[in-house]
C-alpha cells in the first residue's frame, strides 16, 4: 500500500456524494442518464464526475474532475460510486471501500453477442485477477435482461445481487424526445436527412484496427433506394479506437466520423438505420424497431479470437459477410419479417427496458440514502 492510498483511506466518506465514471472520459452512457435522472428529482446530492486523463464536458450542477489522483480522491470519500467499467487500477492500489460505500457497477454493454470477461478465449491471468478483485467490491451490477443476468453469473466473476431495471441509456431510444433533431443540428446536417449510423466494435490487441469500411456511394444509393430519401452515414468506431489512432479517410462527402460524438445512445437515437458487426449497440438499437444490418467479413476469425455467444444467423438482423451481400440486404429488406424476429428476440433474452431504468436505479439509490 502506498502513501497516498493509505492517506486517502483514512479520510471520512461523504454522505449523499455520488461519484461517476466512464471508461470513454465522456459525459456518455449508463452514469450519464442515472446523473440526469438525479437532477430531475433535484434530490440533495453532490454529483462528481472523474476522469484520469482528459476533461469531461458536464451541464451545471454536476462538477467535472480531471486527473489520476484527484479521481481517486474523490472515489475515496464517495458514498455511492457508479460506475460502466472495472474500477481494479483503483482497487488494486491499496486502496480500499469503507464502511457505508456503495459500488454500483453498470457496465457499458447489454445482451449481445460477443464473449466478455471470464468467457472470452483468452482472458489474461492478470486481467482475470484484477476482475475478480473489483466484482469483490460490487454491491450492485445493472442488467437489461434475464440473459444478460445469467451471462453476468458465468462471465463476471460475481456472485452478490443483479438489478434487472434495463440500462438506463436506454431510456433514450424509447423516449427521444428532440435528440434525432438536435444531432442533425450540431453536426450541421439537413433536418429532413436520413441517417445510417456504422458502428463496428473493437478488435482484440494488435488486431485493434479499422475494421473494413462498405462503399459509401453504393451504400447510400442502397438505403434510398429502399427507403426513400437521401441519406447520410456516420461512422462511429469504438472508443477503444483511440489508443490506435489511424486516419478514417472517408472519400464520401456525406460521410461523417462522428467517433468523437460524445455519446453513443444520442447517435442511435438520432439513426434511422444501422449497420454494425458485433457490437452491443445493435442489440441497444432494436428496441427503436427501425431497420439494422449485420456486415461483418472477418466473422470466422473474431468467433476464433473473441467468441460468440451465439451464432449470428439467431439474431434478427440480415447477416452479410461480404459487401456485395449487404446491399442485396438493404434492398430486399422484409419489415414485416423484421418485426417478428425483434419480436421473438426480446422475448427470448427476457428483456427488460421499458424507458424507466434510470428511476428504477434513483429509486434505489434513495433507499441506500435513507438506510
Amino acid at each position: 500500500m502506498g502513501i497516498i492510498s493509505s492517506i486517502f483511506n483514512a479520510l471520512p466518506v461523504r454522505r449523499h456524494k455520488i461519484v461517476l465514471y466512464s471508461f470513454t472520459e465522456t459525459y456518455a452512457d449508463n452514469p450519464k442518464y442515472i446523473a440526469e435522472e438525479l437532477q430531475r428529482r433535484n434530490l440533495p446530492v453532490q454529483l462528481i464526475w472523474i476522469s484520469e486523463h482528459k476533461p469531461v464536458r458536464t451541464p451545471r450542477g454536476i462538477r467535472a474532475i480531471c486527473g489520476k489522483y484527484l479521481s481517486r480522491l474523490q472515489l475515496a470519500t464517495a458514498h455511492i460510486i457508479i460506475a460502466n467499467h472495472r474500477l481494479s487500477n483503483y482497487w488494486d492500489k491499496g486502496y480500499r471501500k469503507k464502511p457505508g460505500q456503495i459500488y454500483i457497477q453498470t457496465w457499458h454493454g447489454s445482451y449481445g453477442i460477443k464473449k466478455m470477461e471470464g468467457d472470452v478465449h483468452t482472458p489474461s491471468e492478470t486481467y482475470i485477477r484484477k476482475a475478480k478483485v473489483d466484482s469483490r467490491h460490487i454491491d450492485y451490477l445493472l442488467s437489461n435482461s434475464h440473459w444478460l443476468s445469467s451471462t453476468y453469473r458465468s462471465s463476471f466473476f460475481y456472485s452478490g445481487p443483479i438489478l434487472e431495471t434495463g440500462s438506463p441509456r436506454n431510456d433514450l431510444l424509447l423516449h427521444p424526445g428532440d435528440t434525432p433533431a438536435r444531432v442533425r443540428r450540431e453536426l450541421g446536417l439537413p433536418a429532413d436527412c436520413k441517417i445510417c449510423l456504422y458502428a463496428p466494435t473493437f478488435r482484440d490487441g494488435a488486431e485493434n484496427r479499422i475494421p473494413p469500411l462498405p462503399e459509401f456511394p453504393r451504400l447510400r444509393a442502397a438505403l434510398s433506394a429502399r427507403f426513400g430519401g437521401e441519406w447520410v452515414i456516420l461512422v462511429r468506431l469504438h472508443p477503444g479506437r483511440r489508443k490506435h489512432p489511424e486516419p478514417l479517410i472517408l472519400k464520401d462527402e456525406q460521410v461523417y466520423d462522428a467517433t468523437a460524438w460524445p455519446d453513443t445512445a444520442e447517435l442511435l437515437a438520432a439513426a434511422d438505420s444501422m449497420i454494425s458487426d458485433y457490437s452491443s449497440c445493435i442489440f441497444d438499437y432494436l428496441l427503436t424497431g427501425r431497420p439494422a444490418f449485420i456486415y461483418a467479413p472477418d466473422a470466422a476469425d473474431y468467433s476464433t479470437q473473441r467468441g460468440l455467444y451465439y451464432p449470428l444467423t439467431d439474431t434478427p438482423f440480415p447477416i452479410a459477410n461480404q459487401f456485395l451481400s449487404l446491399l442485396f440486404n438493404v434492398e430486399k429488406f422484409d419489415e414485416t419479417a423484421y418485426q417478428s424476429q425483434i419480436t421473438a428476440f426480446l422475448q427470448d433474452k427476457r428483456i427488460c427496458d421499458r424507458g424507466n431504468a434510470a428511476a428504477q436505479v434513483v429509486e434505489i439509490v434513495e433507499k441506500l440514502f435513507q438506510s
